[in-house]
């Protein structure tokens, strides 16, 4: 049930049940404002409501409950395994989030999947990702040749960079490393720095607690070749 008061103003109004595809293109990156909505599919849909910028950033936890004594997750998001736990007592078994090709799937499958967002590449910008643990020195020497066209994504902002990378190719997703504003701002950072002429993107992984496994799960997927 979604919390948004918009979408719960228009549940009441229309008085049957919604059942709808995400606003986007299939594996591109999500929308998570209005206009990211118009800017994929705004000659295709007739109206779009405009509730403000999502609150969370990231899809939703889907938990797989056909057996009710092993309920796992499939798709990570903000509620994480833990706070299931607390609320219900279950224990859930999270989904892996070292690789999503353990998942089985690695294309677009003939049938149905069990849950959304459970491809092994999804949510993906059209340039190039590299992933590493941390972004410095060095990653930095690794890629010295291609600084200057490299898009450089930092959890948290960077408290200095060595000389040859210009300012406006270093992006963060968080100013002071908090995972929620992190979160927020990922599908939207990464729209941003799409179509800009990098050659690719080299982002940091999340602290891998709490709900930064979801984060990772999303850029991991990102990130993918296949």
């Amino acid at each position: 049930m979604p919390r948004h008061k918009a979408f719960r103003s228009l549940l009441a109004r229309a008085r049957l049940p919604l059942a709808a595809p995400s606003a986007n293109p299939f594996g591109y990156v999500s929308p998570t404002t209005a206009q990211h909505v118009c800017d994929n599919l705004g000659g295709r849909i007739a109206y779009i409501l405009d509730g403000g910028p999502c609150r969370v950033g990231l899809e939703s936890t889907i938990v797989d409950m056909r057996n009710p004594n092993a309920p796992r997750i499939l798709r990570p998001g903000w509620i994480t395994a833990e706070a299931i736990a607390r609320e219900t007592g279950l224990k859930v078994s999270k989904a892996n989030r070292r690789s999503p090709a353990k998942d089985g799937i690695t294309q677009q499958p003939a049938m149905p999947m069990p849950a959304p967002g459970m491809m092994t590449r999804h949510y993906s910008p059209r340039t190039p990702m590299l992933l590493v643990k941390r972004i410095g020195p060095k990653v930095w020497r690794e890629h010295a040749e291609e600084a200057g066209s490299v898009a450089w994504i930092h959890f948290s902002r960077p408290a200095s960079l060595p000389s040859g990378i210009p300012r406006e190719n270093v992006f963060w997703l968080s100013a002071d490393g908090k995972i929620a504003e992190a979160a927020r701002s990922l599908f939207r950072t990464l729209r941003k720095i799409d179509g800009k002429g990098f050659t690719r993107m080299i982002a940091e992984l999340a602290p891998p607690s709490g709900a930064g496994e979801s984060l990772n799960d999303r850029l991991r997927r990102a990130a993918a070749k296949s």
